[in-house]
C-alpha cells in the first residue's frame, strides 16, 4: 500500500512537467509549419494616380475684370484637330444679298401690252413677206400680180411694227434697268432685237437695186432670211415656256 501511494504521488507531480513540454512542443512544430509573411515587392504594389502637369490642362480664359466670368474663345484660339478636313463648329457667316424693291407704273404694262401684241402681229406679216419674196425671187418680172403689189406693203408693215417693238421695248427695258431679276435675259433680248433692225433696215435699201441685179436680189434675200432668223429667237426667248431668267 505504501508502494501504491508512492507512484501515484510520483505520476501527480511529473503530469504539470509533462503537459508544459508538451505545450512547448506544440507551439514550436506550430512556429515551422506556420508560413512566413513576405514583405510585399515593388511590383505588388498599388500605382499612384499620375495627376496632369500645369502644362497639359489649358485653363479656361476668365476675364480679368470679372475672373468669375467665362470670356469665349475666339476661333483662332481654338485648337487644331487632327483631321484637317474636319470642319470646326465656328464658320463665318454669309452675307445675304439685299432684296431691292423695284416698282412698275402702269405705262410701263401698257407699253408691254403693245409690245407683245405688236410682235403677234409680226409672225404673220414673215410669212407673207417670205411667200411673196420667194415668187419675186424665182420669177422676176415674169411674177404673179398679187406677189408684185403686196410684198412692198407687206415689207412696209413689218418695218412698222419693228419702230413700234423697239420704242416701246427700249422703254421698258430702261424702267427695269434696277431690277435684277431677269436683266441679262432681257438685255439679250433687246440686243437681238436691234439686231434685226439693222438687217431690215439693210435689206429696205437693198430692195431697189434687187429688181435690177441678180446679186443684188441674192443679198437682199439673205439679208432679209437672216434678220427675221434672229428675230424669231429673240421672239421665243420671251415666250413664258422658254424664259430661263
Amino acid at each position: 500500500m505504501l508502494m501504491l501511494a508512492l507512484c501515484v504521488a510520483t505520476l501527480r507531480v511529473r503530469s504539470p512537467a509533462i503537459s508544459r513540454d508538451t505545450m512547448t512542443t506544440a507551439a514550436l512544430i506550430d512556429t515551422v509549419d506556420r508560413p512566413r509573411s513576405v514583405p510585399p515587392s515593388r511590383d505588388t504594389l498599388p500605382a499612384k494616380r499620375q495627376e496632369p502637369s500645369p502644362s497639359d490642362s489649358v485653363p479656361e480664359p476668365t476675364d480679368p475684370l470679372h475672373p468669375r466670368r467665362e470670356v469665349p474663345m475666339s476661333a483662332d484660339s481654338l485648337p487644331a484637330t487632327a483631321d484637317a478636313g474636319q470642319r470646326t463648329d465656328v464658320a463665318p457667316a454669309r452675307r445675304r444679298k439685299k432684296a431691292v424693291a423695284v416698282e412698275y407704273s402702269d405705262w410701263y404694262s401698257r407699253r408691254l401690252t403693245v409690245h407683245r401684241w405688236a410682235s403677234y402681229a409680226t409672225l404673220p406679216l414673215f410669212a407673207g413677206n417670205y411667200v411673196t419674196g420667194t415668187q419675186l425671187f424665182d420669177k422676176g418680172n415674169q411674177a404673179p400680180d398679187w406677189a408684185i403689189r403686196a410684198h412692198g406693203p407687206l415689207a412696209a408693215s413689218v418695218a412698222t411694227l419693228f419702230a413700234v417693238n423697239t420704242v416701246t421695248g427700249g422703254w421698258n427695258l430702261w424702267a427695269a434697268r434696277k431690277d435684277p431679276h431677269g436683266r441679262a435675259w432681257r438685255q439679250t433680248h433687246a440686243l437681238l432685237m436691234l439686231a434685226a433692225d439693222a438687217g431690215f433696215t439693210t435689206a429696205g435699201i437693198l430692195a431697189d437695186k434687187a429688181e435690177r441685179s441678180d446679186q443684188r436680189r441674192r443679198l437682199h434675200r439673205t439679208v432679209a432670211l437672216t434678220s427675221i432668223g434672229v428675230s424669231l429667237v429673240s421672239y421665243v426667248m420671251m415666250v413664258p415656256r422658254f424664259r430661263r431668267d
